[in-house]
Formats: structure tokens, C-alpha cells, sequence
């Protein structure tokens, strides 16, 4: 169902229900890739195994990454654990020193990244065991391309709080590597236990691309929200979506410190955003429904009189959300946006795509947020599941 065609037949309110429970329903796992901007205009992308997912909320005052910019990655199994991790992201390079040569400041920033990884597990609540990592010089592969890069000894670490469930202790490595033009530091490491995955296996196909291209290419976004909840039951909620042409996370949504689940931006040939993709969430109560929830989502537009709202469907089958419209103002610039309203159990999960620009812009992006809602998939995992 088209949103705009939609709007105008909302005269049939739906029952007050989510649809089915979450809990058991099945979730889809797809070999994808990841996009992480390393500077205004270039991007790595990664290649993805099945079963990892991003870990949100991805914008938050704790931290979301090991070090600077970067994403924390989850295997998921069929029960909602993971007994794997990928993290990679970028940090500025220490100053060079006139005459320096490139493979010796790598051997600098990398000598600066690896003896501080006790402190950056830390703050990802994992306890590095050993005091001294080693490391030598190696190679990546870059889009085809051999790349100097510095590799870490495999190393050991258990978790820094406490957990429930099977032993939690990850054996983990690490490269670093330069590439060309970007002056950052990048950092690819992965923490697993017996079945997961290999560093080898996670960077054999990466690649460093202009962020508008990559944004182009279809990929399935797979979120895993681990935000508290109201109890104990949900730790995890999962939301995966083909992503619609033209969104990539940017340098600049990545550093946002804002309490959003996830975020990216759509930009033209001149660099200025044209759209937002924004994933938000609050506490909902036992009884509390998806018609109640979304009238309450609807007071809170501040300005720009809503649409009333309309029902979607989504992939997984019998659940749907509810979409309404309003009109709104930025930093002196009008968007129109279309916010869907989604039941994760003990979260109601807001997706707000905002335009800013046309009305044949608004008419296109309103069709293309009703095929990305067609294409998400919802699941929650409990503890006792």
C-alpha cells in the first residue's frame, strides 16, 4: 500500500494490535555489508557473514564504538546471543613528523592504538587479559589492492561485567591500516568464540569508496537494539530493512550524540541533505497499544498539524505500524516527513524519514518509505528463549 494513496482512505481504523508476538517470530539473516565514513566524501565498506548485525542504539552518550568512529557488529544465533564481535572504525593519526616516512608513522599510530586497547575495551565492558599485545608489520586487501597494515597477536577477553549464559570469554585480533588519501588511522578487530568468525574472513573484501556511490548499492540494514527495557524479558529487538537508494551513514551522523537507535543521511552532488532517515524509541506499558501509542507520537509534533494515520504492513507477517505525515522546519529550512510507529514490545519504535526539498521529491521519497516499510522485519529474543 502506497502512503499517499493511503491517506486518503483512513477513514477504517484497524483494531488496536501490533499483530503477532514478537518473541517467536522468525528473523531474517543475510550475508550484507556495513558502510563507515572516514571522512566527509570516502567510506569503508565492509563485507559482512551472516548473522551480524549492527548494535544500537547507535547514538548515545555511552559509547557505541571501540575507539573514535566507528560501529560495534553482533553475530546473532537463533536464540538472540552472540558469541561473536566485530569492531571497526577510524581515529586520527598522530602528527607526522617532517621526512617521516608513510610505513613509519603507521608503525607509530599503530604502536599508539595497540598498546592503549586495555583502555578501549574497557570502555566496551570487555577485560583485555593480557598487559602487552604483540604486533608486526602485515597486509590488507583494499579493493583489490595490497595495503601495508600492522596485526596484532591474538588475545583474550572475558567480559568486565557480569553476564548470564555459557562462558563469555572472546579470543580476539586486530589490524590497522592506512589508506591512501585518508589521513585516519583505520582499525578492524573481531572477538569470537568457536564458530563465530576470523579477522581474515572479515576484511577479504573491503573496500574504500566515494560515500554517494556506496549509498547507491542495495544492502539490508540489520539493527540489534540491546537498550534496558522496562524488565528483563526483551534484551533483544531486532529490525532488519532494505535500505532505499541514496542513504549511508555519514562523518557527521556517526558523530551525532543523540539517544537514537540509528541514523543516516541522503545527500545531493553538492553535499547538502536532501533527506533523513531517523530510528527513535520509547518505553511503552503492558497494556499500552499501537493506536494509543501513535495518537500519543502525534501530540508530540510540535508544529505542522499531522496527518491522521494510516496502516502499513510489514515483511514479517501479521505486523504492522501506523504512518503519519507532517511538515516541520530545520535550521530555517521546510521538510516534510512521514513517521512510522512500530510495537517492539516493551519499546515503540519511531521511524521518521524527512524530505527537504520539491514536491516531486516529497511524492517519490512518500512511495519509496512504503517499499523500505515492506521490506522490515521485526523479532524480539528473551533470556529464557
Amino acid at each position: 500500500m502506497l502512503l499517499g494513496s493511503a491517506i486518503a482512505r483512513a477513514d477504517a481504523p484497524a483494531p488496536d494490535s501490533a499483530g503477532p508476538n514478537l518473541g517467536t517470530a522468525k528473523f531474517q539473516d543475510v550475508a550484507t555489508w556495513v558502510s563507515v565514513p572516514l571522512s566527509s566524501e570516502k567510506s569503508l565498506a565492509l563485507a559482512l557473514p551472516d548473522r551480524f548485525w549492527i548494535q544500537c542504539p547507535r547514538h548515545s552518550s555511552v559509547p557505541t564504538s571501540l575507539d573514535g568512529d566507528g560501529l560495534v557488529l553482533q553475530y546473532m544465533n537463533a536464540r538472540g546471543g552472540s558469541h561473536s564481535l566485530i569492531y571497526v572504525g577510524s581515529v586520527p593519526l598522530p602528527r607526522s613528523v617532517p621526512g617521516e616516512k608513510p610505513e613509519v608513522r603507521l608503525d607509530h599510530a599503530a604502536a599508539e592504538f595497540v598498546g592503549s586497547l586495555r583502555e578501549k575495551y574497557a570502555r566496551v565492558d570487555f577485560h583485555l587479559r593480557e598487559y602487552h599485545v604483540a604486533s608486526a608489520r602485515s597486509t590488507v586487501v583494499l579493493g583489490g589492492k595490497k595495503v601495508a597494515a600492522v596485526a596484532t597477536a591474538k588475545y583474550v577477553t572475558p567480559p568486565a561485567v557480569a553476564v548470564s549464559g555459557p562462558d563469555s570469554t572472546l579470543t580476539g585480533e586486530c589490524v590497522v591500516f592506512v589508506p591512501e588519501g585518508i589521513d585516519r588511522l583505520v582499525y578492524v578487530a573481531v572477538n569470537s568464540k568457536a564458530g563465530g568468525t576470523s579477522l581474515d574472513r572479515v576484511t577479504a573484501a573491503m573496500t574504500l569508496e566515494k560515500t554517494a556511490d556506496l549509498a547507491l548499492r542495495p544492502r539490508v540494514v540489520q539493527l540489534n537494539d540491546i537498550a534496558n527495557g522496562r524488565d528483563d524479558r526483551y534484551p533483544v529487538r531486532l529490525v532488519s530493512y532494505d535500505s532505499p537508494p541514496g542513504f549511508a551513514p555519514t562523518i557527521e551522523v556517526v558523530r551525532m550524540v543523540d539517544e537514537l537507535v540509528y541514523a543516516e543521511d541522503r545527500r545531493d552532488a553538492a553535499g547538502v541533505v536532501t533527506g533523513t532517515l531517523r530510528f527513535d524509541q520509547h518505553d511503552v506499558g503492558v497494556t499500552d497499544g499501537l493506536g494509543a501509542t501513535t495518537e500519543e507520537a502525534r501530540k508530540t509534533v510540535a508544529w505542522g498539524k499531522p496527518s491522521a494515520a494510516v496502516d502499513v504492513a510489514l515483511a514479517t507477517e501479521g505486523v504492522r505500524a501506523k504512518v503519519f505525515r507532517f511538515v516541520g522546519q530545520v535550521a530555517g529550512r521546510d521538510y516534510v516527513a512521514r513517521r512510522a510507529i512500530a510495537m517492539l514490545d516493551d519499546k515503540a519504535l519511531e521511524i521518521t524519514w524527512s524530505t527537504f526539498s520539491d514536491a516531486a521529491l516529497e511524492e517519490r521519497d512518500a512511495k519509496a518509505f512504503d517499499r523500505m516499510l515492506s521490506t522490515m522485519r521485526l523479532a524480539t529474543r528473551s533470556k529464557g528463549q
